[in-house]
């Protein structure tokens, strides 16, 4: 069996801010094992800077908004390695979703957080811009989505259909958990992405820094317990 350690940042479609993963994958069973996590809510100014490009900006905005995601990243990846004592010379990789600016399955997508600024500033090698890739190839743009369900969701002897409510929501078939064959996975449209909007014109707190807004609520049975 063969381990190595490796760090993915995450900055979703619904701006809330920057997630890092610290985790050690294995090749004998295929597996992922989360080590450490970091969450950093936008700064406000932050989140304007990113609404402001995707509504109009233009190919400065754009180009130094590329570079400063970059910055930003690379911060969040450095905290996170020190929060746990892990050096950069500990991880194989570092794989960076990007912060989607647009994203149209079947025409282009677009991620800004430039990945040469990560790698100068972390010193460590970096995977980037999965979405185009998967756009190119005639997918939905979330190519790594399938085979993390897949991994980590799937159960050992029946098939299971997995929801993720992101910014925008997607589904996955799992076959059998570990069997990327015959997994299929799709957009099935708007999720958190609306959620937030709503919410922000009903309420002035951040709904990622309140849970109140949601114990207000039930479910359609009247339990709050997970279904999944």
């Amino acid at each position: 069996m063969t381990s190595c350690l490796a760090v993915g940042v995450m900055s979703g479609t619904s701006l809330d801010g920057v997630s890092t993963a610290l985790v050690r994958l294995s090749d004998a069973p295929l597996e992922a094992q989360l080590v450490a996590f970091r969450q950093e809510p936008y700064a406000a100014p932050e989140r304007g800077q990113i609404v402001d490009a995707i509504a109009r900006g233009g190919s400065k905005d754009l180009a130094l908004l590329h570079v400063a995601l970059g910055e930003r990243f690379a911060g969040a990846i450095l905290q996170l390695l020190a929060g746990t004592k892990t050096t950069p010379k500990d991880l194989a990789f570092v794989a960076s979703h990007g912060q989607t600016i647009w994203h149209e399955p079947g025409r282009a997508t677009l991620q800004l957080g430039d990945p040469a600024v990560i790698a100068e500033r972390v010193g460590v090698r970096v995977v980037s811009d999965f979405r185009s890739r998967d756009v190119a190839a005639g997918g939905q743009g979330a190519p790594l989505v399938p085979l993390a369900d897949v991994m980590l969701f799937g159960h050992p002897e029946r098939g299971r259909l997995l929801l993720n409510i992101g910014g925008i929501a997607n589904v996955t078939w799992v076959p059998r958990r570990g069997m990327a064959d015959g997994a299929l996975a799709f957009d099935t449209g708007p999720g958190v992405a609306v959620i937030d909007a709503v919410t922000r014109r009903c309420s002035p707190m951040p709904t990622s820094l309140s849970r109140r807004p949601r114990a207000r609520g039930a479910s359609a049975s009247g339990s709050s317990s997970p279904t999944a």
